[in-house]
């Protein structure tokens, strides 16, 4: 039958406890910095033998000290004054400096010098620790003071976010070439969108990046193809998927600072996870108690989560995007609250208990002859649709301004309205029939709207019109997809160089204008050049190489692999489809790399976003984030 061990702490929580209580290291290791008279004192003061060799006395004093009920005992005994010095001493593991006080305590045993300094032994700090520590249940929370707001809360961040997703999708939001939006850029559109601050832009940008409605384009951050079923979803529905998101959100948006100070910029996020901090946040609250003292007593119910300073900031940052969510209302959790305690991150289950609190919302919008409307509440998702698209907001206040002008009635018809539709709507809306200049400016705008056709060209052929009338009709050339501009110009989607090549091959000898009305001389390209590059890489194999050669361009494949085909010709298929697998899972990579000066490296690099032809990875060589230009990767293999 085994011996049963009792149980003791992880590693990690014993140096979480112990750098608390403070105090040096256990006797038995500081004994060996100790001198032998000194360890006879310590021995003496704690009832141990002090003869014999110093190996004997260690013990001895190592024996005494593991009696931890008896060192408390005489931690107890302390005068007033020396106990309150003792206790001071444990900030720090080492203290310079002797005095009648600190000699006091060296003869009774509660400080050794050790290495020329005073040290306050492990065995010793755990006593005086225990006898002002006391284990405790959770802290008693008071109930809460609620404003019932929290349903106005979660409309106004919605309305926000759809103002900030509706911007992003005709002009891409400037995306830093390190990845995030800049604090310049935001600055603009929270002056521009008229948002509270850019707190609350931070939180929409990470949210809606994080469930895949926001993403990086070639200009910047602009909405993806999911946002608008998102955007036609009912505002429960869409209240829950952003709240979904957040719950499980492995850090706060309102606070992007690590522990050691590193910031990040929305949407990417920080490299510390402190999601629990927020949960248990919710969780302190469930019982109708207040937020503001749980955050206070956050340390108890979420303990060991970084430095307190910084614990404490996040646990306010969390609280405040609670309550900019409808989560919290001011002091204590919401119904919407509630039902995100009890269901968690089920998008389903929150937006039917969402149902209930956003979907009643009383709402008056009064049409004016001034080409206004005031609207009182919150329109249903097809009025605030509609007023989104066709207006723009004036004024905000108990009533929200919103006015309609020739290009907002423009924008809604280039957003697929029609006349009929968005004079049908406004009737809906208000419930009485629409003002005639309002009516007369939709008319107006949507007679004229579409009489100016834009079409893509790529390419333009000019010739003589019998000969233009020859190539229109050609069948060899159909696929050039040609429009008749003039009797003598056809204009192609298709690029220049393959509109040339397919003319030669009917037979035909075009030329290449330069713009200008002179001939561009063509020039082949000079593929040799790229062949001699791949075949001295640096520790290329000369087999790939050849099948790499015989394989030509890379096949394609997914879109990731397509992008990065297209910024880097020199990668094989397997090799593109390596790095395009870490980009994708964030996981490690081995790369051969040609930095600016011409020399080769070798890095073990996680890829984590592509910004335009640069890809942002973290380098472990560096143990820093390092951006590569992806042209300059010359060979990619598993790390």
């Amino acid at each position: 039958m085994g011996v049963r061990e009792a149980p003791t702490l992880p590693d990690r929580l014993t140096e979480h406890f112990l750098a608390e209580i403070g105090g040096g290291e256990d006797i038995t290791k500081l004994a060996r910095a100790i001198r032998v008279d000194d360890l006879r004192v310590l021995a003496s003061a704690h009832g141990a033998p002090s003869s014999g060799l110093k190996a004997t006395v260690a013990e001895a004093v190592a024996a005494a000290l593991a009696d931890r009920p008896a060192v408390v005992a005489r931690v107890d005994a302390l005068e007033e004054a020396h106990r309150g010095r003792l206790l001071d001493m444990l900030g720090s593991w080492h203290v310079t400096g002797r005095d009648r006080v600190a000699e006091r305590l060296i003869t009774r045993g509660m400080v050794v010098e050790a290495g020329y300094r005073l040290v306050v032994p492990r065995e010793v700090a755990i006593a005086a620790w225990l006898r002002v520590a006391r284990v405790t249940g959770p802290p008693a929370l008071p109930p809460a003071h609620l404003d019932r707001g929290a349903a106005e809360a979660a409309q106004e961040f919605l309305r926000c976010a759809g103002l900030v997703l509706d911007h992003a999708r005709t002009s891409p939001l400037g995306a830093l070439k390190s990845g995030g939006v800049g604090k310049r850029e935001r600055g603009r559109l929270v002056k521009t969108l008229g948002l509270p601050d850019d707190g609350v832009l931070a939180m929409i940008l990470d949210l809606t990046s994080a469930t895949g409605l926001l993403g990086v384009g070639a200009d910047g951050y602009t909405t993806t193809d999911r946002y608008p079923t998102w955007r036609r979803a009912t505002a429960a529905r869409r209240w829950a998927e952003l709240v979904a998101c957040w719950v499980e959100q492995p850090h706060p948006s309102l606070h992007r600072a690590d522990p050691d100070g590193t910031e990040t910029k929305p949407p990417i996020a920080p490299a510390v996870n402190s999601g629990e901090l927020r949960r248990a946040l919710l969780r302190a609250g469930r019982d109708g108690g207040s937020l503001s003292a749980a955050a206070d007593e956050i340390g108890w119910y979420a303990g060991f989560f970084g430095p307190g300073p910084w614990r404490t900031a996040v646990t306010q940052a969390a609280l405040a995007e609670a309550v900019r969510l409808g989560v919290a209302d001011s002091d204590g959790l919401a119904p919407l609250g509630m039902a995100l305690v009890a269901v968690g991150a089920d998008v389903a289950a929150l937006a039917g208990a969402a149902e209930r609190v956003l979907g009643d919302v009383d709402c008056q919008v009064v049409l004016q002859s001034d080409l206004t409307a005031i609207v009182t509440g919150t329109p249903d998702d097809e009025g605030v649709r509609l007023l989104t698209d066709a207006a723009e907001v004036e004024n905000r206040g108990t009533a929200t301004v919103h006015r309609f002008s020739p290009r907002t009635v423009r924008r809604a018809l280039d957003l697929g309205w029609t006349s009929d539709q968005l004079l049908a709507g406004l009737h809906a809306l208000s419930g009485t029939e629409v003002p005639q200049p309002l009516d007369y400016l939709v008319r107006d705008v949507a007679r004229v709207h579409g009489s100016i056709r834009v079409h893509e060209v790529r390419t333009c052929v000019v010739a003589e019109e019998a000969l233009i009338e020859e190539l229109a009709h050609g069948r060899a050339l159909r696929k050039l997809g040609w429009r008749r501009l003039t009797r003598e110009v056809l204009a192609s989607p298709e690029p220049p160089s393959r509109v040339l090549t397919m003319l030669r091959e009917a037979g035909y000898s075009p030329v290449l204008d330069d713009g200008s009305g002179a001939i561009a001389v063509e020039r082949a390209p000079v593929e040799q050049a790229y062949a001699e590059e791949t075949l001295t890489t640096p520790g290329a194999d000369p087999a790939d190489v050849v099948r790499r050669l015989r394989a030509g361009p890379a096949a394609a494949g997914s879109p990731t692999v397509q992008t990065l085909a297209g910024l880097n010709g020199r990668l094989s298929v397997d090799e593109l489809d390596l790095l395009a697998h870490a980009l994708d899972h964030r996981v490690p990579v081995h790369i051969t790399y040609r930095v600016n000066s011409g020399s080769v490296t070798e890095r073990a690099i996680t890829p984590q976003a592509l910004m335009h032809r640069w890809l942002v990875s973290w380098c472990h060589l560096r143990n820093d984030r390092r951006e590569f230009t992806v042209a300059s990767i010359l060979a990619v293999r598993a790390a």
